[in-house]
């Protein structure tokens, strides 16, 4: 069985429980040369991995989930995206997906970013809020 089908396979299947990988300081130094602050844990399933970086704001610290499906197909699950901002920071955290002005766009990768608000932040919108 090929790489491709191999994935394809894993990803059909429901989600299995995250295993934590910890960089080592080479790697850390070497992938986050960007200074994008990455964590050095790393998250993976059978269909999902994501990592990890803090982001400060002026709205307090934000986390960045980089999520990539090990198929290399494009993460386009919805139920999927909420699920893993749920386990991995928390079901009562609000997060938020970017669609930016084309001059900030970046797509060299079929990533998935969510940003996941400081706690406590809420969005002034919303579907529960009776002004969608």
């Amino acid at each position: 069985m090929g790489k491709n089908a191999f994935y394809r396979k894993l990803a059909a299947k429901k989600f299995t429980e995250w295993e934590v990988r910890v960089a080592t300081d080479e790697v850390t130094e070497k992938y986050d040369r960007d200074r994008r602050n990455f964590r050095r844990e790393s998250y993976l399933n059978n269909r999902y991995s994501v990592q990890i970086s803090d982001v400060a704001t002026d709205w307090g610290l934000v986390i960045h989930l980089w999520i990539r499906r090990h198929d290399g197909e494009m993460v386009r699950s919805w139920s999927d995206m909420q699920r893993i901002k749920n386990e991995l920071v928390g079901p009562e955290r609000v997060a938020v997906e970017v669609f930016p002005p084309i001059d900030e766009l970046v797509d060299q990768a079929n990533l998935a970013h969510l940003w996941v608000l400081p706690e406590g932040f809420s969005l002034p919108f919303g579907l529960g809020r009776g002004n969608s």
